[in-house]
C-alpha cells in the first residue's frame, strides 16, 4: 500500500533542512587589528605573511612561494584562486569588493591554519 503523506513531507522537510544546513558560506577572517600594507605576499610552509593584509579593491597583489611545497591564495566565497609552485611567484588582481574584512585561505594547508585576512579600505 502507499505511504500515507503526512511521513513522506516529514521526511521531505527534513532532508531539505539538512541540505539548508550543509550550505556553507564563508567562514569569518581571523582577528586583523593592524594590518600591513603591502603588494606582496609570501606563501611559507604553513602561513601567509603577512597574515593581516591592508589593500584596495582592484589591487595587483604578488605571491611568492617562499616554502617546499605547492600553495594556493584563496579568497573564501569569491572566485579567486591561484596556486604557487614553490620558489615560483605569481599576481592576482583583487576583485571589487566593498571596504571590510575577508579570509584568504590556502586550501591545500587549511588544516593546519594557513589563514590570513585582508582587510579592504575605501579607497
Amino acid at each position: 500500500m502507499n505511504e500515507p503523506v503526512r511521513p513522506r513531507v516529514v521526511a521531505l522537510l527534513l532532508v531539505s533542512m539538512v541540505a539548508v544546513g550543509c550550505h556553507s558560506s564563508p567562514a569569518a577572517p581571523p582577528p586583523c587589528s593592524n594590518p600591513t600594507s603591502t603588494s606582496s605576499v609570501d606563501l611559507r610552509d604553513y602561513a601567509f605573511a603577512p597574515t593581516c593584509i591592508a589593500s584596495t579593491s582592484g589591487a595587483t597583489l604578488t605571491l611568492r612561494n617562499t616554502g617546499k611545497v605547492i600553495h594556493n591564495f584563496t579568497l573564501d566565497g569569491h572566485d579567486l584562486q591561484r596556486q604557487v609552485a614553490p620558489g615560483d611567484s605569481a599576481t592576482v588582481t583583487l576583485p571589487s569588493l566593498p571596504p571590510g574584512l575577508y579570509r584568504v585561505v590556502c586550501t591545500l594547508h587549511e588544516s593546519v591554519g594557513m589563514v590570513a585576512a585582508l582587510k579592504i579600505s575605501g579607497g
